[in-house]
C-alpha cells in the first residue's frame, strides 16, 4: 500500500510541476505580445531585431513554444523589461533605465536601420548586434 501512495505523490508532483509550466509558459507568451503591443511594433519588425523569423516569434507569442533563456535575455534587454514581470505578471513593465543601457539600445536600433538600408549585411548586423547583447550581460 505504501508504494502506491509513494507512486501517487510523486505523479502528483509531476503533474502540478507540468501544470505550472503550462500556466508560466503561457504568461510569458501573453506579456511577450502585451511588451510589443505597447512599443507599437510589428511582430516582423521585432523578430528582426531579435534575430529569429517572425513565425518563431507568432509561435511564442501564442503559446506553442516555449522561449529560450536568451531569446528571454536579449527580449529583456531589446525592450527594457523588467524580467520578473515578464515571467510572473509581478512588478512594473518596464525595468529603471540605466544610461549605459539606453546608450547600447539606441545604437542597436541603429544598427537594425542600417541593416534596413542595406548599409551593412545580415552577417554584420548579427556580428555587431551579438557584440553589443554581449556588453549588457557584462
Amino acid at each position: 500500500m505504501k508504494y502506491f501512495q509513494l507512486c501517487d505523490t510523486a505523479r502528483l508532483r509531476q503533474l502540478i510541476k507540468d501544470r505550472f509550466s503550462i500556466i508560466n509558459h503561457t504568461m510569458v507568451a501573453d506579456q511577450f505580445k502585451i511588451v510589443r503591443d505597447t512599443k507599437c511594433y510589428k511582430q516582423k519588425t521585432v523578430a528582426e531585431k531579435l534575430g529569429i523569423s517572425q513565425s518563431h516569434l507568432s509561435d511564442i507569442e501564442r503559446g506553442i513554444k516555449k522561449p529560450s533563456k536568451a531569446l528571454i535575455k536579449s527580449y529583456v534587454n531589446l525592450f527594457n523589461v523588467n524580467e520578473n514581470w515578464l515571467r510572473t505578471g509581478e512588478g512594473e513593465m518596464f525595468s529603471k533605465q540605466e544610461p549605459f543601457k539606453i546608450n547600447m539600445i539606441t545604437e542597436l536600433e541603429g544598427l537594425y536601420a542600417l541593416k534596413e538600408k542595406k548599409a551593412i549585411t545580415d552577417a554584420e548586423y548579427q556580428l555587431l548586434k551579438k557584440k553589443l547583447f554581449d556588453q549588457l550581460e557584462d
